[in-house]
């Protein structure tokens, strides 16, 4: 088995061997993926990758990123018809809270 960790908007893979091949450990940060499904694959170079194409040769695990999320907040600054300004900032993703299945076979193994 293998090393997943799930931090803010990263999620770090642990290298690992698998079918006596080094996979080298990999950090992706998802930030840019919400609202999508990520899946993390062993590729045919045996590298890491998020990316779908019909070459992979195992699955690590899946999980759903969450969609954006807004925050407003009320400034004490006044526009010009006296209403107070409220500011829109999209909120730091966390994944610490999300589900990811891991499907690691028992051929892969932590190094």
């Amino acid at each position: 088995m293998t090393t997943i960790i799930k931090s803010n908007s990263k999620v770090t893979i642990g290298a690992m061997e698998y079918k006596g091949e080094s996979i080298p450990s990999k950090t992706f940060d998802l930030k840019e993926h919400k609202g999508e499904r990520i899946r993390v694959h062993i590729d045919n170079d045996n590298t890491l990758t998020i990316e779908s194409r019909p070459t992979q040769k195992l699955l690590i695990c899946e999980l759903d990123i969450p969609e954006i999320e807004l925050v407003h907040t009320k400034t004490t600054k006044k526009d010009e018809n006296g209403e107070f300004i409220i500011e829109t900032k999209e909120k730091e993703l966390d994944l610490s809270k999300v589900e990811m299945k891991e499907y690691l076979e028992e051929e892969v193994k932590k190094i």
